[in-house]
């Protein structure tokens, strides 16, 4: 329920940050895809995109995880020649389980969620490797280990830029 002032603007702010997320989501796509491809470690490379998503996911609530994982999914799938759908689909459930265990934690601790986004961007790679090797495609499964700690790095600088992305004031909270 929407308080005081926060009932005139409230869908005014809510699809603010929404167009906020899409944006710079859009802006670590192009990054990702343009110039992380270069910098790369038997042939991975850092997933910028998701592990923004996972880091929104730690910050944020269930409707912006989801969002995330829909988009984060759509963007990643683009590149999937196999399996279309797949990475939203675990996105999705990525991303609401993070929402989930890191509402049991303590959010605050930087190092704790970066683990976190690290166990379970692990957990999601692992279960795409075994989906494709059911399905009979060729995957190289010692990757995971290689992304995991990747994700870890990566993922605890970029918590913190997202925890100051959430509490600036171009993005408003729909919780208020």
């Amino acid at each position: 329920v929407l308080h005081g002032s926060d009932q005139k603007h409230g869908g005014y702010d809510i699809l603010m940050k929404k167009m906020l997320l899409l944006i710079t989501t859009l802006l670590l796509f192009f990054i990702e895809s343009i110039l992380l491809t270069k910098f790369t470690i038997r042939g991975v490379t850092i997933p910028l995109t998701f592990i923004f998503g996972l880091a929104v996911s730690v910050v944020s609530d269930e409707w912006d995880a989801l969002f995330m994982g829909i988009l984060t999914g759509f963007l990643a799938d683009m590149y999937s020649p196999n399996l279309y759908g797949l990475h939203m689909l675990l996105n999705l459930w990525i991303f609401y389980g993070v929402v989930t265990v890191s509402r049991l934690l303590r959010r605050d601790r930087n190092f704790l969620m970066a683990l976190l986004i690290a166990l379970f961007a692990t957990l999601k790679y692992s279960l795409y490797f075994i989906i494709m090797k059911l399905a009979g495609l060729v995957v190289i499964l010692n990757n995971v280990l290689i992304l995991a700690f990747m994700v870890l790095v990566v993922g605890f600088f970029l918590l913190i830029l997202t925890r100051l992305f959430y509490k600036s004031n171009l993005i408003k909270t729909a919780s208020k």
